[in-house]
């Protein structure tokens, strides 16, 4: 894929060999800054290895918990795309349900009260999106692609086209 748009960007600047020139620079850029990314997770991960061989810990921090607010406004933000807004609304959904909240992916209303096969469907929904998201891995596109063949909108009665 990386190939494809390299391709293309010179494809676009055949105008003359000054062009020529600053893609090749941004060529050599973009390749130093990804052996520079490259090296710096291999001595992570040599630092890492050496620590649990002798024996010593590991001092990993954990990520801070995003409030709720920052959750529903990730779940609301229009610049996200799909795949990102599912995975906002999953963690939103995780979120609600650890304090005690009724999971949002569950009917309930004044003069509704969710049965158990509610929460079995609810809970059926975030596993399948969960699911969706494992298998597009950062890529929107799959994200699509997988959630046209899953997802069946049966909503919508099917028109009757016979004449009587």
């Amino acid at each position: 894929m990386q190939d494809e748009n390299l391709e293309v960007r010179i494809e676009e600047n055949t105008e003359d060999g000054s062009q020529y020139i600053d893609a090749i620079k941004g060529l050599r850029e973009e390749i130093a800054s990804e052996k520079a990314k490259n090296e710096a997770l291999r001595r992570d991960n040599k630092n890492l290895l050496d620590s649990l061989v002798n024996g010593q810990g590991v001092d990993i921090t954990p990520e801070p918990k995003k409030t709720m607010q920052e959750l529903i406004e990730a779940c609301n933000d229009p610049n996200k795309n799909n795949l990102e807004l599912t995975e906002a609304m999953l963690e939103y959904r995780k979120a609600v349900i650890e304090q005690g909240g009724i999971d949002p992916f569950v009917p309930h209303g004044h003069k509704y009260s969710p049965s158990q096969a509610d929460f079995d469907r609810g809970e059926k929904v975030a596993a399948v999106l969960q699911d969706m998201v494992d298998i597009a891995d950062g890529n929107n596109d799959v994200f699509l692609r997988e959630s046209s063949r899953r997802i069946v909108d049966n909503s919508i009665p099917k028109p009757n086209n016979r004449r009587r």
